[in-house]
């Protein structure tokens, strides 16, 4: 995980003690604040920058194993390393990320767990390319949408699934088409 100043009360009081009720390994990295730390301020926008680099680094780190990436926004209330490695296994998966809606059409680019491999490189350095594209000409876009666009646009690229939504829960209001 990555975290700054303005970050650290979630990182401490949140964060830091729900990873007692997992298996997982931590290994955070505090970066320094750029800007205010407010979401999608341009300099939050370069803040996403150093998250990439946090995960370039962790798949050259790791390579050929798994990993899981978590902003500190998460809370974790069970151990999660055996389902993960099994859904991994189960789907071939290059990536399986948190949904960031109901019905599982957006990826959260906040929560998922990595296969170290020449794909995800290639996809995160990509990524990478393409953010430091949305600052330079404003775009608007983060991270994580670009990450979305770049999944929908070339879907044979990697192999990526959704987690189940009941058990890696995001706080989204469900969307009810009347």
């Amino acid at each position: 995980t990555l975290y700054s100043d303005s970050h650290s009360v979630l990182f401490h009081d949140y964060f830091l003690p729900s990873l007692k009720n997992t298996d997982l390994e931590l290994h955070a990295i505090k970066s320094e604040q750029i800007g205010s730390g407010i979401f999608m301020e341009k300099w939050w926008q370069q803040s996403m920058l150093q998250k990439i680099d946090v995960i370039l680094e962790a798949i050259k780190e790791n390579f050929n194993n798994i990993f899981v990436y978590s902003d500190v926004d998460i809370v974790f209330f069970q151990k999660i390393s055996q389902d993960l490695l099994s859904r991994m296994n189960q789907k071939k998966a290059d990536i399986l990320f948190q949904s960031d809606c109901y019905d599982s059409s957006y990826y959260n680019a906040g929560f998922f767990a990595c296969r170290a491999n020449e794909t995800t490189l290639a996809l995160w350095e990509e990524c990478r390319e393409k953010s430091q594209e949305a600052i330079s000409h404003w775009t608007g876009k983060n991270e994580q949408d670009i990450l979305n666009e770049m999944l929908n646009l070339n879907k044979k690229m990697i192999t990526f699934w959704c987690l189940p939504w009941d058990k890696y829960y995001t706080p989204k209001e469900r969307i009810i088409n009347l």
